[in-house]
Parts: structure tokens; sequence; C-alpha cells
């Protein structure tokens, strides 16, 4: 079987191989770990196997497909290792911040620096075991069943509104969870990490696609922390925590009422934002507004 791979030429392989096979022959020309491939035009894991002549590109992680997929496998380290030294808590990957993920652990007792630590270490361990990362397809109603008997309530309203009959869902250890997107062959690849204890949760640091094996420097953003935290708030005064229960409120007709209390917490704000402007109008010079689309910049 030949196969044309971009940047290195044309190799002779038994038939059937799989990708990670090939990659480990290769990872000695590329800048950092090789964890997927562009196989024909269409992304690949590590775990596809090649059985016919084809066109192969590496995506290393100093890509950005690459990288994405070095961070999903990140978290799922993370929510792992969670579980694993608190059995009875729930984790929350929030958004990104200063160069991290915000994460929260919700138990019963508030988390502790020590707490972060023996996650941390457990995490490393879990590397050291390079534990296989599985992908299996699974009917939507059982994949339903088993998020709701773990817990996983927002997951499971998330994805009963999915119209597929099956699911893909990945185990590493035992521990099964739905992810949007594809992953590491194994824990083992999962070198390049740090938790930091920011209260009340945890940032989860992580290298960048300009240097991937490296992690990258936390950067304070308190302005941006609070925010975020005001958004949360304004989330659950909403009674919309996720996205399954925005389509709960649509599906039931209440998606009107959702805007009109969006549209005055809204209203609120700029009110205080041109309080603390008028207050010190005699000191500013400029003004500068900035946002996302359909933000409200321009009203």
């Amino acid at each position: 079987m030949n196969v044309n791979i971009k940047g290195i030429g044309e190799t002779t392989i038994d038939s059937p191989t799989k990708l990670l096979e090939l990659a480990k022959k290769h990872e000695h020309m590329f800048s950092s770990p090789i964890v997927a491939a562009i196989v024909d035009g269409k992304l690949r894991e590590l775990t596809y196997s090649l059985e016919r002549d084809c066109a192969v590109e590496f995506m290393d992680m100093s890509t950005e497909v690459g990288m994405k997929i070095y961070l999903r496998s990140l978290v799922f380290l993370f929510v792992k290792a969670s579980y694993d030294v608190f059995p009875d808590c729930r984790v929350y990957v929030e958004h990104s911040l200063g160069d991290g993920l915000y994460c929260e652990i919700i138990r019963e007792d508030p988390i502790s620096e020590e707490d972060v630590e023996c996650i941390e270490n457990w995490m490393r361990k879990l590397v050291e075991e390079d534990i296989s990362i599985k992908k299996y397809k699974m009917p939507i109603d059982e994949a339903l069943t088993m998020f709701k008997k773990a817990g996983m309530e927002d997951k499971v309203r998330v994805l009963k509104y999915r119209k597929s009959q099956f699911l893909n869902v990945y185990e590493m250890g035992g521990m099964k969870d739905y992810f949007y997107g594809y992953m590491v062959p194994s824990t083992g690849c999962l070198k390049w990490f740090r938790l930091k204890f920011y209260l009340p949760g945890i940032i989860l640091q992580h290298p960048n696609k300009s240097n991937p094996t490296t992690v990258a420097k936390y950067h304070e953003q308190p302005k941006l922390s609070s925010i975020f935290r005001e958004s949360d708030r304004w989330a659950h005064i909403l009674g919309v925590p996720d996205v399954g229960a925005l389509n709960d409120h649509i599906t039931s007709g209440k998606s009107g009422e959702v805007i009109r209390i969006a549209e005055a917490l809204h209203e609120k704000k700029i009110a205080q934002i041109a309080d603390t402007i008028s207050k010190d109008s005699e000191n500013l010079r400029i003004i500068l507004i900035a946002g996302p689309s359909s933000s409200g910049k321009t009203t």
C-alpha cells in the first residue's frame, strides 16, 4: 500500500496500518507531537486504520486543529481525575480565562489548594499509565440513560434534542463521556498542563500552538473574570445555565420571557456604566466600547 505523506514523500506500508504506527515513524520530523491526520481530505484520529493507497497530512500540536484535539483530550483527563479523587462531585468546564480554562468542582465542601494539588497529581499518574482513550458508537437513548444515572443533567438536557439515533462516546479508564470532536489515542500524549487554584474554581493551564510543549504562563485578568461571573449570575436568573435549558424554554414557548428579562438586565448594566462615566467625566478623554457582534454596541 502506497501512502503519500505531505512534506515527507511517498512510502510503502503493510495494509492495514494504524495512523498511530505511521506517525511514530515520522514524528521526529515534526516540531511537536502528532495528534491527528488528514487522510484524503478528511480529518482522522490516530486510531484510524489505513487500508488503501491514500494521501496523509499529519497534524501536530503546532496546528490549530491539533491543539484543539489536545485541549479537548486534556479536559477529559481533568474530568476523569476530578471524579476519581472526588467521586460525588460535579465538574463544570466554564470558559477560557488568561491562557487557561476556568473550571469549577461542585461538592459538599469547597475545594482547597490541597484538593487542586491532589487532582493534578492524579492527572499526572493517569498520564504515566498511558491509558487508551477508546471511542464507542452508542444509541442515543442508552447514552441519555447513562448520563442521567451519572447525574450529568446538563448533558441530558442538550442531547435529548439531538436528531441522530447514535452518539460517539469516549472512554478513559472506565469513565465514559461525550465530547464534540476528536481525541488523542491515549493519556500518555497529555504531558503538558498545570492546575492553578482560583477561587471558587480552578484554572486548567495548557500550551498554545505557538509553543506547544510548554505550559503558557497565566496572566491575571480580573475585569474579564468579574464579567464572566456576572454573566453566570445572569444565566441563573434567566434559568438558562446551559444550552439545554435554553432549548427547554424555547420549546415550551417561554423564549419571549427570557428575552425580556435579559434586556432588563442589559439596560440596568448600561445605566450603571453611564453613572460610572458621569462621576468621572472631568477626567475622561476617550471612551472605548468593545464587544461581539449583536451585543448592542451601536444601540
